[in-house]
């Protein structure tokens, strides 16, 4: 893409607006936030640039128009390009409160509570727990914040874990020793 009218001048560059919208129709959009970087800066010669600071799971509208030194007295307006994009999800934040209860020699009553920001649907926990030699491992699957586990022998040491899993993004968190 160049200016429509170069004017005999080899100046060109490109111009790069953003917008954050409220929905992938990309009509409901809106000057992006100061905070939102783009390098090497929002007016360059290059082909590329790299966007920080964006907000995980928003639609950003991209205009890059390209440009030179004559191209403001054109009476035309200058081309562009427009792009509609939406950023990635989060993952959930860390699981909050393991608590271990019901303890006896074989078996453990194990609750939790949900993550504070979860970002996403929680689809079903997987707690894991293990044994400090290494040798043995229990995982189930929930989609309750508690559970029940058997099988443990008396005098060992063991580990829990718990990780979630959502329509967004599957995350270790939370060890309980």
């Amino acid at each position: 893409m160049s200016p429509a009218q170069r004017g005999d001048r080899d100046d060109l560059f490109y111009e790069i607006e953003c917008q954050k919208c409220s929905s992938q129709t990309g009509i409901d959009c809106t000057k992006c936030d100061s905070d939102i970087i783009i390098s090497p800066n929002w007016r360059v010669s290059t082909t590329s640039v790299q966007l920080t600071n964006l907000n995980p799971a928003r639609y950003y509208k991209f205009k890059v128009t390209a440009k030179n030194g004559v191209s403001g007295l054109a009476n035309t307006d200058p081309e562009y390009g427009e792009i509609l994009v939406r950023t990635a999800f989060k993952p959930p934040t860390g699981i909050a409160n393991v608590i271990l209860q019901d303890i006896s020699a074989t078996s453990v009553r194990m609750g939790w509570d949900a993550p504070p920001r979860p970002n996403g649907q929680i689809i079903e926990y997987e707690t894991v727990l293990s044994r400090h030699s290494g040798d043995f491992e229990i995982r189930n699957v929930t989609t309750e914040r508690v559970i029940r586990i058997n099988g443990l022998q008396s005098h060992q040491t063991y580990t829990f874990k718990v990780c979630i899993l959502s329509k967004t993004a599957q995350t270790a968190v939370k060890p309980a020793p």
